[in-house]
């Protein structure tokens, strides 16, 4: 059996680490930790469910993005050592910004996240 190649080669991502389906908006998205420059130059880029880029640096200004999951209208996504609550419809991050360890994973509806995890600022 021949082997065929489902995806596309994107040029322009930098390090991507994971991708999250929408379903509610039929979107993914792609969390580039970006390795390559230096600074805080991660993105999260939004594409289409036939590969093309929608936006390619949608959310951008972050450390080393990593796991997502959507939950209520809001994508939750790890980055390096905090957790991003990011409003989809105005493509802001809303505070607080979590700090923690590990990964995000939604639930049959419900947020779960592992590691340990306290607000900015909290002692």
């Amino acid at each position: 059996m021949e082997e065929q190649f489902l995806g596309s080669y994107i040029p322009a991502f930098k390090t991507p680490e994971s991708v999250y389906y929408d379903s509610k908006r039929e979107v993914l998205y792609v969390a580039n930790m970006n390795r390559i420059d230096e600074g805080e130059t991660g993105f999260i880029s939004k594409l289409a469910t036939d590969g093309s880029v929608l936006e390619l640096e949608w959310i951008k200004g972050l450390k080393e993005p990593r796991g997502m999951g959507v939950y209520n209208d809001l994508l939750f996504a790890v980055d390096s050592d905090r957790l991003l609550i990011i409003d989809i419809e105005n493509s802001t991050i809303k505070p607080p910004t979590l700090i923690i360890v590990g990964d995000v994973v939604t639930l049959h509806k419900k947020l779960a996240w592992f590691g340990s995890a306290k607000t900015v600022g909290e002692s």
